[in-house]
């Protein structure tokens, strides 16, 4: 469609209501397909059938079914979310998204300000607080391979909460933590091994900041 939609409409307006109506300092927003993945052009997925015909490796602005696909509904997502949660609502609470599908694991986060380098793809450049995304995604030897750090799975336009290349390759499962006496929430991706963490991040449920 020319929005290029992802939850249609009906679904759009429960999301936001049910977020305006809720005062949960937590906000867990669940979603299949990856929210935050890669805001730069990738070779595509059928680049290879493609070759037959051309010389040139044809690109797009994504490979798969994340929303980066669907770059306007990806925005009016990002953009509900800041204007129903957030510190500078009364009952707003932090939001946290949560996916999978990748079949590797890391934690990113969409900061406000113009500086960012995908402000203008995200249109994050006045959103009120930083949004995190967990991706958790590979429980399995099947799916949690240990890929390199190379190709869509670099972080040119540094999403990720951490180096570049720390992402969790092979078996991970994703936790949230809640402490409710310090009032912080730890978003972890753990080691589906033996459990150990690999890589977390801290947020403040007062200021929705990183601690």
């Amino acid at each position: 469609s020319p929005f290029c939609e992802m939850l249609g409409g009906q679904q759009r307006r429960w999301l936001e209501e049910a977020l305006r109506k809720s005062n949960a300092p937590l906000k867990l927003v669940v979603s299949g397909s990856v929210v935050l993945g890669s805001a730069t052009s990738e070779v595509c997925a059928d680049a290879q059938a493609l070759l037959n015909r051309s010389s040139h490796l044809p690109t797009c602005a994504c490979s798969s079914d994340e929303w980066d696909c669907y770059r306007p509904a990806q925005q009016n997502l990002l953009a509900t979310l800041a204007r129903t949660t957030g510190p500078h609502r009364e009952g707003g609470g932090c939001a946290v998204i949560l996916t999978g599908d990748f079949h590797w694991s890391d934690i990113k986060v969409l900061r406000p300000g113009p500086e960012q380098p995908y402000s203008e793809t995200y249109q994050s450049t006045h959103i009120p607080y930083p949004i995190f995304q967990v991706m958790a995604s590979g429980l399995t030897n099947e799916t949690g391979q240990n890929f390199s750090c190379s190709d869509y799975r670099l972080d040119p336009n540094k999403l990720r909460n951490h180096p570049e290349c720390d992402f969790v390759r092979g078996p991970s499962f994703g936790m949230v933590e809640i402490d409710w006496i310090s009032r912080v929430v730890r978003l972890q991706v753990r080691n589906g091994h033996g459990g150990d963490v690999a890589l977390q991040s801290v947020i403040s449920l007062d200021t929705c900041l990183h601690t």
